[in-house]
């Protein structure tokens, strides 16, 4: 039994390296094509203690205008280019004033689907570029999927195979582990208690410990739920538990594994509470 998900990020802070951070947290980030940053305005911030006076004086002096004040920022002012001043030109002065704290240019940070995984680009059936003489395109558009979502950690997937590996890198930040015990009602009437904190059931054998001895069920557990952005596979973001009721490489029924689990929505950990 597995579970994962993806885990919200912090809000930018008040400093532009932090404002920075908190975007390129959200995912990976791609700057290699296009435009860095806007070319006709840049980010300019005022010390604390700068008077209203003090910062239109500057911005007359500079010749510019000013769009904004995002109240989120004390004294950040995005301010409108003129006069075909390069977005240089404009820092360069801006930063000969000593009321000024920073300017900046207004970068343009695009977030991607597409995790930095080494061993992402072979599994051309999330996406598929033409690797290996393939058909690009040919695949089941999984970059797309994930720019709309990457997951829930209050969604929970049931897995019934060989096991899985919860210590794995991929696997074992979103294993899911029980919040609370729960009884098992085994195919021969017999109840197993398991405690909290284990990560599912082995029909097999009867015990709370689905660890897997064959390794395709770790397999599949990846595929739905791996940790994204590491440094081995890749997977969506999807939460999961497991059942094995598999031997290696022996057929199963899969009506030995469903029957003896509570229902899902019974073991998962409540959503948080907005």
């Amino acid at each position: 039994m597995v579970i994962t998900g993806w885990s919200a990020l912090g809000q930018s802070g008040s400093q532009p390296g932090q404002r920075r951070a908190a975007a390129l947290q959200q995912g990976p980030v791609d700057l290699s094509h296009g435009p860095k940053y806007s070319n006709d305005r840049i980010l300019v911030r005022f010390r604390p203690g700068t008077s209203a006076a003090a910062m239109q004086a500057a911005h007359q002096a500079a010749g510019f205008s000013v769009i904004s004040e995002p109240p989120i920022v004390d004294r950040l002012h995005i301010v409108q280019l003129t006069n075909n001043v390069s977005v240089r030109e404009a820092i360069r002065n801006y930063q000969q004033n000593p009321a000024v704290l920073y300017a900046e240019p207004d970068y343009i940070v695009q977030a991607s689907g597409i995790p930095n995984d080494p061993l992402f680009g072979t599994q051309w059936n999330l996406h598929n570029t033409g690797q290996n003489g393939g058909t690009s395109g040919a695949d089941i558009h999984a970059t797309q999927a994930w720019d709309i979502t990457t997951g829930s950690s209050n969604v929970v997937v049931a897995v019934i195979d060989t096991g899985i590996d919860y210590t794995h890198p991929d696997l074992a930040a979103n294993v899911w582990s029980a919040t609370k015990s729960f009884t098992v009602t085994t195919f021969n009437g017999n109840q197993v208690q398991c405690s909290a904190g284990v990560h599912g059931f082995n029909s097999l054998d009867n015990s709370c410990d689905p660890f897997d001895d064959n390794s395709h069920g770790t397999h599949v557990s990846g595929i739905i739920g791996a940790a994204a952005t590491t440094t081995w596979a890749s997977a969506p973001q999807r939460p999961r538990r497991l059942c094995r009721a598999r031997e290696s490489n022996s057929p199963f029924l899969i009506a030995s594994c469903p029957a003896t689990m509570p229902p899902v929505s019974s073991l998962a950990a409540p959503p948080p509470t907005m």
